[in-house]
């Protein structure tokens, strides 16, 4: 079974596969077809003055599954109380849909 864990900063759980932020992540999504993904949302990036999160990815791979195209199932592993509720609503009803 193939997953991927995005955090920048906690240890990888065995046997899953590792993306440190938004772009190593899109990049190993968009390559492999991952059954699990587990998202952080504080990834520490930031582009032109826009932070890419781990909602920015549940937003990502939204698109794709509104176009047809696989996406893993989604956990939320975020400590940031402030957006997990937000994430974990989004990942349910992509999750359902699967």
């Amino acid at each position: 079974m193939k997953r991927l864990y995005v955090d920048d900063e906690r240890e990888c759980p065995k046997d899953w596969d590792l993306a440190r932020g938004y772009g190593e992540a899109i990049k190993k999504l968009s390559e492999t077809n991952y059954e699990i993904v587990s998202l952080d949302h504080d990834l520490g990036e930031w582009n032109y003055q826009t932070e890419r999160t781990g909602l920015t990815i549940l937003n990502w791979l939204e698109e794709r599954h509104y176009k047809g195209e696989h996406i893993p199932m989604i956990l939320i592993h975020t400590q940031n109380a402030a957006v997990r509720r937000k994430m974990e609503l989004a990942a349910n009803r992509l999750n359902r849909e699967l």
